[in-house]
């Protein structure tokens, strides 16, 4: 039986996905990457909020 939405593959497909860009960084590169991927999150997360009218931390 095939689900409409497969929590575990999206987790392994973004593993994956992460894994493919961050395979050739060095641990000063994969320090970066992440501190880009958390103000892009934190980005998009403000803007929501106030899409939304909502505070957010």
């Amino acid at each position: 039986m095939k689900k409409a939405f497969d929590c575990v593959e999206m987790k392994n497909d973004a593993q994956r996905k992460i894994y493919t860009e961050t395979k050739h960084l060095s641990s000063e590169e994969l320090l970066a990457y992440w501190k880009r991927k958390a103000r892009a999150f934190s980005k998009s997360r403000q803007a929501v909020a106030k899409s939304t009218k909502r505070i957010v931390a």
